[in-house]
């Protein structure tokens, strides 16, 4: 069959449909129901909190338990969340969390609205990621690194440290003051991570560039 004989709709030279083949229904599509802001917020956090306490409850032996609170991008799930977080740390309820956002900018924005509400946060960056400081990249050898992880290389294990066969260690020699190595130092229990850092090699079986 060739594209002469099909019975496509017809389209205007950018490719667009000319309303050839249009045709008439019963009935009218149902209209998007919006919530309103006025009622978005509460709505959204009870959302939250009942995702919360789904995940605290969870049994043993079920798995690992997850769930999905799906909302339309900034209706402020992001902040809510951060804000029932501070609630649960000053209830002694919050353990550690890593919270994922896209970029490494909006880790670092959350980490200080985190601060500002009382939490303990860090932001956590990849190995390729520029140092606070912007001396260079979290880790010395981060091009080296991110060239052995495309290939299924685990970056601790041969660059870090890893263990000999004499019982030995070998360890990196800017192992005491990589940046990226130090963060992990720093006693917080929200952790923020970009997403952007994270990266799956060729080998589908080792770890991801960004693995913590």
């Amino acid at each position: 069959m060739t594209l002469t004989n099909r019975n496509l709709p017809a389209r205007d030279s950018s490719g667009r449909f000319c309303n050839s083949g249009a045709y008439r229904v019963a009935h009218a599509c149902r209209p998007t129901t919006f919530t309103p802001a006025s009622e978005a917020r509460p709505m959204l956090r009870s959302a939250l909190t009942l995702a919360n306490r789904t995940l605290r409850e969870a049994s043993e032996g079920e798995g690992v338990p997850s769930v999905i609170v799906r909302a339309s991008p900034g209706a402020g799930k992001s902040t809510l969340e951060r804000e029932l977080m501070a609630e649960r740390a000053s209830e002694g309820q919050l353990g550690n969390v890593a919270f994922h956002v896209p970029t490494l900018a909006l880790a670092a924005e959350a980490t200080r609205e985190a601060e500002c509400l009382g939490l303990s946060a860090q932001t956590i960056r990849g190995r390729s990621a520029p140092r606070p400081d912007g001396n260079g990249p979290m880790c010395a050898k981060a091009e080296l690194v991110e060239q052995a992880n495309r290939i299924g290389l685990s970056a601790k294990e041969h660059f870090c440290e890893r263990k000999l066969e004499d019982g030995t260690v070998a360890r990196c020699p800017h192992f005491e003051e990589c940046a990226y190595l130090g963060q992990f130092r720093v006693d917080a229990a929200c952790h923020f991570l970009a997403t952007a850092y994270f990266a799956l090699p060729k080998c589908l079986t080792s770890a991801p560039l960004g693995q913590i």
